[in-house]
């Protein structure tokens, strides 16, 4: 069995001050939970309606670990200092001719907010290697929901995402997602999701940046081998193209959970599915953990 890393963390930790996951044990809840940020969306921004939209999907980095509950070990989603984000993986489902349909044209800073209220709902999975260590309760389920956040911003540009977070978010919310500044901490540089330097240049990942654990041949998975970043257009490197949008909530407008409480009954395929103007396609499939 796997153990924990330094560079691993709990999922709900991150929350800091956000609403706590704990209220939210029935497909019911989230909901409502849905329901009443979508509400809020709609009085702030300019929308083409209220209907949600969205994509959930299962994250084979997000595990369960005895010491830390539900745990990303790779680097999508990023959790870091309150702030939910979604810029290096999952890059088909991100896509233009997709997903960028769903949000507006960008403004002078960059930003591109939803024409409706979209949301993620991302899945961990259970490890067959790791079955012993799952809740007694759980173990009957192969995927739990790990996130919900709704989306508040989209990003054509690495260093647009880094601008916003930058001016909207908490220190620690940059702290661990800047793979190249002077300041990025073990995490940042193995496990960030904005490559970008102190001054938010885009820049090509770390030589040690993963997408997930225990990967030697990172080049076949993320495109991150330093043996091809030498030398090289930041913006050639996969996760920095103009190609995908770069996702994040805000805080307070996602919610974690650190323990299995809601699965998906029978398990979540590979790939993603939609929310396309309903909640049912997500709520209809979900059930509480006993």
């Amino acid at each position: 069995m796997r153990s924990l890393t330094e560079h691993d963390y709990s999922i709900e930790a991150e929350q800091g001050e956000e609403p706590d996951s704990s209220e939210f044990r029935t497909p019911n809840d989230i909901q409502d939970w849905m329901s009443n940020k979508a509400r809020d969306y709609a009085d702030v921004y300019d929308v083409e309606g209220t209907n949600p939209r969205g994509r959930f999907y299962v994250a084979k980095t997000i595990e369960y670990q005895s010491e830390a509950g539900l745990t990303q070990t790779g680097s999508a989603p990023g959790y870091h200092g309150g702030t939910w984000s979604l810029a290096t993986c999952k890059k088909t489902m991100r896509g233009y001719g997709t997903v960028d349909r769903q949000f507006r044209s960008k403004t002078e800073d960059g930003v591109r907010r939803p024409k409706y209220p979209f949301f993620v709902a991302v899945f961990g999975t259970r490890d067959p290697d790791k079955y012993h260590t799952t809740p007694p309760e759980a173990q009957k389920h192969q995927n739990w929901l790990a996130s919900v956040a709704l989306v508040t911003a989209g990003f054509e540009r690495m260093d647009e995402m880094a601008d916003y977070i930058s001016k909207n978010h908490s220190e620690a919310a940059l702290l661990h997602r800047r793979t190249a500044a002077s300041d990025s901490t073990p995490r940042a540089r193995n496990r960030g999701d904005l490559h970008v330097d102190d001054d938010h240049s885009v820049m090509y990942p770390t030589e040690d940046h993963q997408h997930g654990p225990n990967k030697t041949n990172t080049s076949s998975h993320c495109g991150c081998s330093h043996q091809q970043s030498r030398n090289r257009n930041p913006l050639e490197h996969e996760d920095n193209q103009h190609s995908h949008i770069k996702m994040v909530s805000d805080p307070g407008d996602w919610i974690a959970w650190r323990h299995p409480t809601v699965a998906f009954e029978g398990g979540l395929e590979q790939g993603n599915r939609k929310l396309d103007g309903s909640y049912g396609s997500l709520i209809s499939n979900l059930t509480s953990v006993q």
